[in-house]
């Protein structure tokens, strides 16, 4: 590639993101990973696949920790919301919701989008905490009906204390 057009490419994906930015609420566009984070659950949730936080993550490029605060912060902001997986009570799945989704296509149609109201939790799983751990998890699913106190009680002996559930 020349030079020039080198120059151009950066050029242009400077000016996207100023714009991006200037739609989007809180600079998610300013940051790679919250952009990417955004947009991998708006592909997975248009695709019809669910993505899990841990998958959202990976996908973003970047550091864990840092991706983690990103879904911390889009999902307080109500870009998306949470709901518990029904085979594997260590998944937490993530989902872009109506608002979300209208910010991401607003974007890419050039207008701006209006800033999503963050939703109330819908379920116990919703208003746990990332980060949590295991045995804080095994409260929240034995709360909400989910597993019942006899195996929740089991899972408990059989794991150790302090294990952190990442999603």
């Amino acid at each position: 590639m020349s030079t020039d057009r080198l120059m151009r490419e950066i050029t242009r994906s400077r000016a996207d993101r100023v714009r991006r930015s200037k739609r989007l609420h809180l600079d998610i566009a300013r940051s790679d990973c919250g952009w990417n984070i955004l947009l991998e659950v708006a592909y997975a949730d248009l695709s019809g696949r669910p993505i899990s936080i841990t998958g959202a993550c990976v996908m973003s490029g970047h550091p864990a920790t840092t991706a983690l605060r990103w879904v911390r912060r889009l999902l307080k902001d109500g870009y998306f919301h949470r709901y518990a997986c029904s085979h594997d009570a260590r998944r937490v799945w993530l989902r872009i919701t109506p608002a979300g989704m209208e910010a991401v296509s607003a974007c890419f149609a050039g207008q701006t989008p209006k800033v999503p109201e963050p939703e109330a939790p819908s379920s116990p799983i919703d208003a746990a905490p990332i980060g949590i751990t295991l045995q804080q998890a095994i409260e929240v699913f034995i709360s909400s009906g989910l597993l019942g106190p006899r195996l929740g009680a089991m899972l408990q002996g059989s794991f150790g204390q302090g294990e952190a559930v990442h999603g």
